[in-house]
């Protein structure tokens, strides 16, 4: 059992799984969603292929479709394999209107209302952001989240920066519990 399946309150919202389902799907190319599943229990099986968008699943489902892309895409640089999925799942996201509206509002309005955008997601966490004109640094606490959780969260600051039309933008991840760090932390920059 993972370090968060016994997190009662660890929850995602079904968009993010069924996204990440829309990924799988798309990268087998025609290949069996049932088969790349298989893994995976009956239960946990079924909740991917019925997802509900808007309803709430145990984080532990995410957890789990990340390390089955991982193991399926990119085992030598599991990172890596978690953010191509997951810049793919932002881009996928992110409505049509949200697009236009973000063309409109300057950067550092957009990173201060990640907290809002946070809760609509997951259930649990507090993410603070200090935004500025040319930086933002969002920091993610009480969010015991496993080891390969950092790049999801720097795909949708990639794909948020691409949709503010931000130049010479560079997205790191300066802060993880799993290293010792006290919260999670990401630092945007650009020109």
């Amino acid at each position: 059992m993972s370090e968060t399946a016994n997190e009662p309150d660890m929850l995602v919202r079904g968009v993010s799984l069924f996204a990440l389902r829309e990924y799988m799907r798309t990268k087998l190319e025609g290949g069996s969603l049932k088969a790349f599943l298989s893994p995976l229990s009956d239960d946990d099986k079924q909740a991917i292929l019925n997802v509900e968008k808007a309803e709430w699943y145990p984080f532990d489902l995410q957890k789990k479709m990340r390390e089955l892309i991982v193991r399926k895409y990119n085992p030598l640089d599991p990172e890596q394999a978690v953010f191509d999925a997951c810049i793919y799942t932002a881009e996928y996201e992110m409505s049509t209107f949200l697009r236009a509206i973000m063309n409109f509002l300057p950067a550092k309005l957009v990173f201060k209302q990640t907290a809002t955008v946070w809760n609509k997601y997951y259930s649990r966490g507090v993410m603070q952001t200090i935004a500025g004109d040319k930086k933002a640094v969002l920091e993610l606490k009480d969010f015991p989240a496993d080891k390969l959780f950092g790049p999801v969260v720097t795909a949708w600051l990639t794909v948020a920066a691409r949709m503010l039309e931000l130049n010479d933008v560079l997205i790191r991840q300066t802060g993880n519990i799993h290293k010792g760090d006290e919260c999670w932390r990401w630092e945007a920059e650009w020109k």
